[in-house]
């Protein structure tokens, strides 16, 4: 067992949770402590970071798919456009 998880720690480069030492959290989290910035960026931007390797669109994880055929489709044609 473990020499799987060392295997997966080298091809994902995610290292597993140490579950021995999880504290527990006695008290919630302040909301108004948690800070959370967004930009609004241009297709040419996101184009951008992309090709500079800024945004990686394979990740070892990854939310659930979202996108409906029909959105995809116009992102794609208004970026060739």
């Amino acid at each position: 067992m473990e020499n799987e998880l060392i295997k997966l720690t080298d091809e994902s480069g995610v290292e597993p949770e140490d579950t021995d030492s999880e504290e527990e959290i006695k008290v919630p989290f302040d909301p108004k402590s948690i800070r959370i910035s967004t930009s609004i960026l241009s297709i040419g931007q996101l184009l951008h970071r992309i090709k500079d390797k800024a945004i990686d669109l394979s990740p070892d994880f990854q939310r659930e798919f979202v996108w409906k055929d029909g959105a995809q489709s116009r992102l794609i044609e208004s970026m060739l456009i």
